[in-house]
């Protein structure tokens, strides 16, 4: 891939105790071999605090390609 961007919005994290949750929205675009892609998803990344620290201890992600006027 060649000319990535990748943004991230729309994020927002809840937090019960030592578990975390937070679903977020995507758009990235890149230029590939076959041509260039815009694609726009949503997602969600579980989270655990495990002593000092945070860790992803699952992560979902979908998108497709955006459509005209997106």
């Amino acid at each position: 891939m060649q000319h990535l961007s990748f943004r991230f919005f729309n994020i927002a994290p809840q937090v019960r105790g030592k578990v975390a949750w937070v679903p977020f929205r995507y758009e990235l675009a890149a230029d590939t071999p076959s041509g260039h892609v815009d694609i726009e998803g949503r997602g969600t990344a579980i989270l655990e605090r495990r002593r000092e620290r945070w860790l992803v201890v699952h992560l979902h992600a979908s998108g497709r390609r955006k459509t005209p006027g997106d």
